[in-house]
C-alpha cells in the first residue's frame, strides 16, 4: 500500500464512473487509488500460518476493522474495495467503493482457525484445537450446522476445559474432542445448550 496518492478534485458529476473517465482524461491513475480490503485478512492470516505472534500479525486487520467498527459504524455491510483517495462526494477517504454484501467477508473468517487451531476431521470423529492464546479465553467453534465455544480456565495447577455447544450439535468419540493436546475421556454428544468439561 506505499505510493498511493490521492488525484486532484475531478470535475463535479452525479455519476462515479463519469467522475472516472474524467480523472483518465487528465492522465490521473485511477487504479491507484482503492484498497482492496481482503488484503489486510489475507496478510493477517498468511503471518499466523508462518507463526508470529498475534499482536504483530493482526495489526492489519485491526486497522481496517476500525474503520468499519468505529469510523463507519457498519459492520454488515464490508465492501471489498475502499478508496485511499479524497475524491470529493460519497468518496471520501476510506468509505465503501465497490462489491458489498458478497463473499469478500470471508477472508475475515479465515482468521477464526487460524487463532483458533481447530482441525476438523469428522470422517475420523476427531475435533482438535490448539489456540494461539494463553489459558483464559473463550473462543468459537465453527462447523457446518454447529456454533458454540471453547473455553480455559486455570486454577492452580489444573486446567479445565469446556466445549459449549450453542447451535446444532456435536457428536465425537472418547478422545475424538481435545484442546491443546488434551483429550476429553469420555464421549461427547451435545445438542444446543450443553456443554462437556473436563481437567488436564
Amino acid at each position: 500500500m506505499t505510493g498511493r496518492h490521492t488525484p486532484p478534485p475531478l470535475p463535479a458529476s452525479d455519476a462515479p464512473t463519469a467522475r472516472m473517465r474524467a480523472a483518465r482524461s487528465l492522465g490521473i491513475d485511477t487504479q491507484d487509488d482503492t484498497n482492496w480490503e481482503g488484503a489486510a485478512p489475507t496478510w493477517s492470516y498468511l503471518q499466523l500460518a508462518l507463526g508470529a505472534p498475534i499482536d504483530g500479525a493482526l495489526a492489519p486487520t485491526m486497522a481496517s476493522t476500525e474503520n468499519w467498527r468505529s469510523r463507519l459504524h457498519d459492520w454488515w455491510n464490508l465492501a471489498g474495495i475502499t478508496t485511499s483517495g479524497n475524491w470529493g462526494g460519497e468518496n471520501q477517504n476510506g468509505q465503501p467503493y465497490i462489491t458489498s454484501h458478497y463473499g469478500f467477508l470471508l477472508p475475515n473468517y479465515y482468521l477464526l482457525p487460524a487463532l483458533t487451531g481447530q482441525v476438523t476431521d469428522v470422517a475420523h470423529g476427531s475435533l482438535t484445537f490448539a489456540p494461539r492464546y494463553p489459558c483464559g479465553y473463550a473462543l468459537p467453534l465453527l462447523l457446518a450446522g454447529t456454533t458454540g465455544t471453547i473455553a480455559c480456565n486455570a486454577a492452580g495447577s489444573t486446567t479445565t476445559y469446556t466445549v459449549t455447544v450453542a447451535f446444532g450439535s456435536l457428536a465425537l468419540p472418547a478422545g475424538g474432542l481435545a484442546i491443546s493436546g488434551s483429550a476429553c475421556p469420555q464421549a461427547v454428544s451435545l445438542s444446543a445448550g450443553q456443554s462437556v468439561s473436563w481437567t488436564a
